[in-house]
């Protein structure tokens, strides 16, 4: 989705009195600091979990389920297997595959450990760089079984899997309950800003939000300096706001969690040179603050 800003925040600026260059010089939109997610996650595509194992111990080898994304990009951060271990407790390894051209898994898109111990229950595993998985598209959560499972096989709706692998994976198979729950980001990974058209007096750009939540609404701070403060406390951790906001936009995503603020600078050479400040703040259910944040955003004009 994309809006009109028709007073931007340099027309503020302008009128507070504040220095800038007028001397010629080509503008630039540049980053700093870096965005923040909510970390852990919340189920999305999930199949059985509610129904209990059946101690079905299996070969010892790799097993990959199949899971389909559905209408949504889906940013991964983890999955869980209700399972458990007949004796002993272990780390197990687990991965996200995507799909080869044969409907097989194909390359390790990330990969993780999974603790798991004698008690059945869901054992959650999550990756340290979120996976991106787009709408309508096969992928694989997969398990090395050589720590000889009670395997997440329950009652219920059947769901394909592959074993054996890799390189050569046997399968398709259909038949089992599989029990899975994919985690995904409380709704987004770590959102990013950035441009599209170069800041330029006379002329429009806009200021860009990719891999925000999809379909929600967002939030584009604009301020006069760069500030780095911790919101920690405001129950987002590891998010840092940058800019001291003098006001806000509202804007919403599309389905793929991208939204660009339309901005159109007005042909005053006073402006040119003169610094603003901005970031993107985008919903989230995995913080007690409900929002996470892009890194901020540098604009100067040029002519």
């Amino acid at each position: 989705m994309r809006t009109n800003l028709a007073v931007p925040a340099l027309l503020l600026a302008a009128a507070l009195g504040l220095q800038a260059q007028s001397a010629a010089q080509t503008g630039s939109f540049t980053t700093y600091g870096s965005g923040c997610s909510a970390g852990g996650g919340i189920g999305c595509l999930s199949s059985n979990i509610g129904s209990p194992i059946r101690n079905l111990t299996g070969s010892f080898a790799n097993f990959a389920i199949k899971v389909n994304s559905g209408s949504t990009l889906r940013v991964i951060c983890g999955f869980e297997l209700r399972c458990s271990r007949p004796a002993g407790s272990t780390n197990m390894n687990v991965w996200i595959y995507d799909a080869a051209p044969s409907g097989g898994p194909g390359n390790i898109l990330g990969s993780s450990t999974m603790p798991v111990n004698t008690t059945e229950q869901l054992y959650t595993a999550t990756f340290s760089v979120p996976i991106l998985i787009n709408a309508n598209t096969d992928f694989f959560v997969a398990f090395d079984n050589r720590v000889a499972l009670n395997l997440p096989i329950g009652t219920g709706q059947s769901e394909t899997h592959y074993w054996n692998g890799p390189p050569t994976w046997s399968g398709p198979f259909t038949g089992n309950a599989w029990n899975y729950n994919v985690l995904c980001c409380g709704g987004s990974g770590v959102p990013a800003i950035g441009n599209n058209g170069v800041p330029t007096i006379g002329k429009s750009f806009s200021i860009d939000l990719t891999n925000g939540t999809a379909s929600a609404n967002c939030l584009l701070a604009v301020g006069l300096g760069r500030t780095g403060i911790a919101l920690d406390p405001a129950g987002a951790p590891g998010c840092t706001l940058y800019t001291n906001p003098v006001f806000l936009l509202g804007g919403q995503t599309n389905a793929s969690g991208f939204y660009a603020q339309s901005v159109t600078l007005p042909n005053d050479p006073l402006l040119v040179g003169f610094k603003v400040h901005c970031q993107y703040g985008v919903p989230t259910l995995g913080n007690a603050l409900g929002l996470i944040f892009t890194p901020g955003g540098e604009i100067v004009p040029g002519r």
